[in-house]
């Protein structure tokens, strides 16, 4: 299950959204939502990783007022609609944030849980060898990381290499009094929980994302977090220095955006499809900001807000991934302060990515749930789109607990698909002769625009009316799934756009056009017809 999205995080006092009655709010169909654990209080986070080897993405999770942390597997597909196998694999007072990291190199992954409240501690969960094993509570052992205790209010973690040495070491940031962000550096045996060691990279305020990722390309990875309060609020990252003394001292700190801005989770993806990976996070002011990376160093970004005032919650996490299977990548966003409001919905951009105005899908209602943690999307039953796994913790007090919700897109999927071929040579047949033609397919990009379009030549994505484009496969046919409506589909064809179908309009002469209808296939054959005869 691919994991493309960050954060977990308390509430704060912030602009309300507006009432679920707006008729510019969330449209429908509301996604199923079912339940995989609700045993204890204050679900808070999920981190997905296959832990058996099973091929299907498991779980952890940290139940903040019920003192546990917990590890779910997925049951398989048949049974993924109940509730999930789990295991309780600590104690942890006060649990923020649980990853699984398989500290030892045994291959089976162990858990890290951060602890904030009194408890601030990062505790490990080791886990038993066999896989047979991972559900019996006894054969997991816990601990505290020494030089972990009392240094901050700890709230993330992941596993980073960052030294070369030894095993793997694992990033970590936290809150409050003392606050950084930091890593533990791993000993030549990880099971020596005394000889972990605590460099500090840089100060923090609230961190409410981290994110190990090479953002400079060079070699080295680096360390992105999104941090909430205090002077260096705002979306960053930090250079690693490459290998000796300079990385147990502060790492270059570089701003990707919101710099001052009170920011929630973040999500690192290349959402406008330029090959580099920009950032989403959650903002104050009921707003997604889309920090777009321009750069392969990460030295220069650019801001674009997204609004998100449409009947929900304040925006709390994000994830990209395309929601409705037409190609384009979709923003999912969990919030919280959503009594009586959308708790959980998807944005899809109609033009670009850089639009300000997204439009809102429907995926939680407004029946249940206050207060959203962050987002893995993965397809969860296997029907082939992606699904939404986050956790709810305080409806009714005690929480929806670890949930996911079920997308319905696999059985509403619409579009344009068909072929693009060549034809050359003599396609007329006369006396006593037959039609000695070929025809070529041709694995060439196809643009999509909205309605009707006058021809023009070249390939010209800032065109108004573009959509997206996609690329046939070395059979000619192509597919491309879209919302209801009127399009123009032409074939890029040695560096030029073509159609062999033009139709008469009172503007003048405009590409043919295809309808796509809620839930049917529209069918489009492009012919390159300029080197055969008829």
């Amino acid at each position: 299950m691919a994991a493309v999205a960050a954060g977990t995080g308390l509430a704060i006092a912030a602009p309300a959204a507006g009432g679920g009655s707006r008729p510019d709010g969330p449209a429908g169909p509301e996604w199923a939502c079912h339940v995989i654990d609700a045993s204890s209080r204050g679900a808070d986070g999920v981190k997905v990783a296959d832990v058996n080897g099973d091929g299907l993405g498991d779980i952890a999770t940290g139940w903040e007022e019920g003192g546990l942390t917990r590890v779910y597997l997925h049951p398989g597909r048949a049974k993924v609609k109940a509730a999930w196998p789990a295991v309780t694999v600590g104690r942890t007072p006060s649990v923020e944030d649980a990853a699984f990291v398989d500290l030892d190199a045994d291959g089976a992954p162990d858990v890290v849980s951060c602890c904030e409240g009194r408890r601030r501690a990062v505790l490990v969960h080791w886990a038993p060898k066999d896989p047979a094993d991972l559900l019996d509570g006894g054969k997991w052992t816990q601990a505290v990381l020494p030089e972990s205790e009392n240094r901050m209010q700890w709230m993330f973690a992941w596993g980073m290499q960052v030294d070369g040495r030894h095993g793997v070491d694992v990033i970590a940031g936290g809150k409050g009094k003392g606050a950084a962000v930091g890593w533990f550096e791993a000993p030549a045996d990880p099971r020596d929980l005394k000889g972990w060691r605590w460099h500090p990279i840089s100060d923090a305020g609230w961190i409410m994302s981290i994110w190990p990722r090479d953002v400079d390309g060079d070699g080295r990875t680096d360390v992105v977090v999104s941090d909430r309060y205090g002077p260096l609020r705002g979306c960053r990252w930090l250079r690693n220095p490459g290998a000796g003394p300079a990385q147990a001292r502060p790492w270059a700190n570089h701003f990707i955006g919101a710099k001052g801005r009170q920011v929630m989770s973040m999500a690192l993806a290349d959402l406008d499809a330029d090959g580099l990976e920009d950032a989403l996070v959650a903002a104050g002011g009921s707003r997604v900001l889309f920090l777009r990376r321009l750069d392969k160093a990460g030295r220069t970004w650019r801001t674009h807000e997204i609004g998100a005032d449409f009947g929900c919650g304040n925006p709390r996490a994000v994830a990209v991934g395309d929601l409705n299977g037409d190609g384009r990548p979709d923003i999912a966003l969990t919030t919280w302060n959503a009594r009586g409001r959308h708790g959980v919905l998807w944005l899809e951009y109609r033009r670009r990515p850089t639009d300000r105005a997204w439009t809102p899908h429907a995926v939680s209602g407004t029946e249940k749930g206050i207060k959203y943690d962050r987002i893995e999307l993965g397809d969860l039953d296997g029907d082939g789109d992606l699904d939404l796994l986050t956790c709810e913790e305080s409806e009714g007090r005690r929480g929806l607990g670890v949930v996911w919700y079920e997308n319905p897109s696999a059985r509403r999927a619409q579009g344009v698909r068909g072929r693009v071929v060549k034809l050359k040579g003599n396609f007329m047949p006369g006396p006593g002769a037959r039609p000695g033609g070929t025809r070529t397919p041709l694995a060439v990009p196809v643009h999509v625009f909205e309605g009707k379009v006058k021809p023009f030549a070249g390939p010209n994505p800032k065109h108004p009316q573009f959509v997206k484009v996609v690329r046939a496969g070395a059979d000619g046919a192509f597919r491309v799934a879209l919302p209801p409506g009127e399009y123009t589909v032409v074939a890029e064809i040695g560096g030029r756009l073509y159609l062999n179908l033009v139709q008469t309009t009172p503007d003048g002469p405009a590409w043919g056009t295809v309808t796509v209808k809620p839930g049917q296939w529209s069918t489009v054959n492009i012919e390159d017809t300029s080197e055969a005869a008829f």
